[in-house]
């Protein structure tokens, strides 16, 4: 098996959450999963993945950092004003 093949047979077993893996120590580990025990969480479920891709795929908006900053002092003070009231 060459090394694209085996890439290819772990993506689609990690697709279908056969195993898992992640970095570990510079590593990169392989873990088996098995679905029938309780305690195996997904990282995320399927409705949050589509609203992640849905979010990307709007138009993509320049921000002004001086505008933003200036925004958020703005927050600020009035956060403080309204502290200071209580």
């Amino acid at each position: 098996m060459t090394h694209e093949q085996c890439q290819t047979h772990l993506f689609a077993l990690q697709k279908g959450n056969r195993i898992i893996s992640e970095e570990m120590d510079g590593r990169w580990v392989v873990s088996t999963v098995d679905l029938a025990v309780p305690a195996y969480q997904p990282e995320y479920s399927p409705e949050f993945a589509e609203m992640i891709i849905a979010a990307s795929c709007r138009e993509m908006i320049e921000i002004d950092p001086d505008e933003m900053i200036a925004q958020l002092e703005v927050v600020i003070k009035n956060a403080w004003v309204k502290k200071s009231q209580f």
